[in-house]
């Protein structure tokens, strides 16, 4: 269990995160994405996030987190273009 603020946001972006990917219905999107580590900003404007996609072809995974990153909301705009939601930045774990 988290024990500490910081510890605690990074695993509940880190849950929600992986609960929107998995409702996702791109086909881009490889249906073996995990997301393995959220790291929240201290000021909440920024998160780090590392997945891991489980496909044998390299193509795949790199479109995986291209389209993850070109999502709305996911690896948006500037961090002003949507208020009170992180700027979220994902890259291949």
């Amino acid at each position: 269990m988290a024990k500490n603020r910081g510890e605690r946001v990074n695993e509940e972006m880190k849950k929600t995160l992986a609960a929107i990917v998995f409702d996702m219905k791109d086909p881009r999107i490889s249906p073996m994405t995990t997301i393995t580590e959220a790291e929240v900003t201290n000021d909440l404007k920024y998160c780090k996030v590392s997945v891991s996609v489980y496909d044998t072809d390299e193509n795949a995974r790199k479109e995986t987190v291209a389209a993850l990153n070109r999502a709305h909301r996911l690896g948006g705009g500037p961090p002003d273009a949507d208020p009170g939601h992180p700027q979220v930045q994902i890259h291949a774990g």
